[in-house]
C-alpha cells in the first residue's frame, strides 16, 4: 500500500478546439454577433474583407470588428456580458458526459488525464460553460476592457491558426501560464511534464492543422472531427485531413460513450498506458545494466 502511494501516475493530455470540435459553430455566433446587430454571415464577411484588405491577422481582425461595431451601437461589452452569451451556446452530442466518462476510463488504467482547450474563440464565453469546470487551462482571445465603459479596448491574448502550437508546448513543459518564460528554457524530453506521445489534439479542419502536425510529428495523436449534419461537406474535409496524413482518425462530433470518437480514445489512453509500462521496464533494463542514453 505504501508503494502504491508513491506511484507516480502518466499524465495525458487531451487538447480541444472549441468552435466546430465540441460546438457546431463559432461560439459568435449564437447571440454575440447577433447583439451588435449583424449577420453571421455579414460579420465573417467584413472580418474577412479587413483581413485581405489590410494584410492583417484574421483572429485580430474579427477582434477589431467588435470593438469597432460595438463602440458604433454604443453597446457596451464587458467580460461579465460575454459570460452571460455563454449560455446560447449549443455543444455537441454527448459533450456534457464526456469528461466524466473519460475519467472513469482514466481511473480504470490508473492514469490521469487533463484537458486542454486551445480556441480562437473568447476565453470569457468558454469560461461560464458548465464543461469549464473540466478543463486545467482554458487557452483563447481575451480583450482588455475600458473600466469606466466597459468597451473592449485591446486584444489581451490572441489565439491564431500558427501559434496555438506553442500551448502544446506549454503542456509539454509544464509551464501552462501564458507568460511563463521557461517555456523557451531548453528542457530534456524525459524531464517534460506530458511528453508529446502522452497528448491527443482533437480539432476540426485546416486552422488545426499547424497543431495537428506538431501532435503527430512528436508522436502524439490527432483525431479530426466533423458535424454529423454536415453531410458531404464533413466528409469531403475528413477525407483531406486524412489524405494529407494530417489526423490519425477522423469520426463525427459525436461525444456519446457509444460512438466512434470515445471508444477511439479510448483505445488511444490505453495505448498510451502500455506504452508508459514498457517505457519503465526498459529504464530498469538499463539501470541494471548500468546503460545511458548517451550518443555523442
Amino acid at each position: 500500500m505504501k508503494e502504491d502511494s508513491k506511484k507516480i501516475k502518466p499524465i495525458v493530455a487531451i487538447c480541444y478546439d472549441f468552435d466546430k470540435t465540441l460546438s457546431p459553430t463559432d461560439m459568435q455566433n449564437y447571440s454575440l454577433i447577433p447583439s451588435l446587430g449583424m449577420t453571421p454571415d455579414v460579420f465573417w464577411k467584413e472580418a474577412t474583407k479587413l483581413t485581405d484588405e489590410s494584410q492583417m491577422d484574421g483572429i485580430l481582425a474579427y477582434m477589431y470588428l467588435v470593438k469597432k461595431i460595438a463602440e458604433k451601437e454604443g453597446k457596451r461589452i464587458t467580460r461579465e456580458d460575454l459570460k452571460s452569451e455563454s449560455s446560447k451556446i449549443r455543444l455537441f452530442e454527448g459533450v456534457m458526459d464526456w469528461f466524466d466518462a473519460i475519467e472513469e476510463c482514466a481511473e480504470k488504467l490508473d492514469i490521469i488525464v487533463e484537458h486542454y482547450i486551445i480556441s480562437s474563440g473568447m476565453k470569457e464565453m468558454i469560461e461560464d460553460l458548465p464543461i469549464a469546470k473540466f478543463f486545467k487551462k482554458i487557452y483563447a482571445c481575451e480583450f482588455i476592457y475600458s473600466k469606466e465603459y466597459g468597451f473592449p479596448v485591446w486584444p489581451k491574448q490572441v489565439v491564431n491558426p500558427s501559434n496555438k502550437t506553442q500551448y502544446l508546448f506549454r503542456i509539454n513543459k509544464g509551464c501552462i501560464d501564458e507568460n511563463d518564460m521557461n517555456l523557451n528554457e531548453s528542457i530534456k524530453s524525459e524531464d517534460r511534464r506530458i511528453p508529446f506521445c502522452n497528448i491527443l489534439y482533437i480539432g476540426d479542419s485546416m486552422t488545426d492543422i499547424p497543431c495537428m502536425a506538431v501532435t503527430k510529428r512528436y508522436g502524439g495523436y490527432s483525431i479530426g472531427v466533423y458535424d454529423p449534419e454536415s453531410g458531404e461537406e464533413g466528409k469531403r474535409n475528413a477525407r483531406k485531413l486524412i489524405n494529407d496524413s494530417r489526423v490519425d482518425y477522423c469520426v463525427p462530433a459525436d461525444y456519446r460513450k457509444d460512438k466512434e470518437l470515445f471508444k477511439i480514445t479510448e483505445i488511444i489512453l490505453k495505448n498510451i498506458t502500455v506504452s508508459c509500462e514498457l517505457a519503465k521496464i526498459s529504464q530498469i533494463q538499463k539501470k541494471a545494466f548500468n546503460i545511458t542514453d548517451d550518443y555523442s
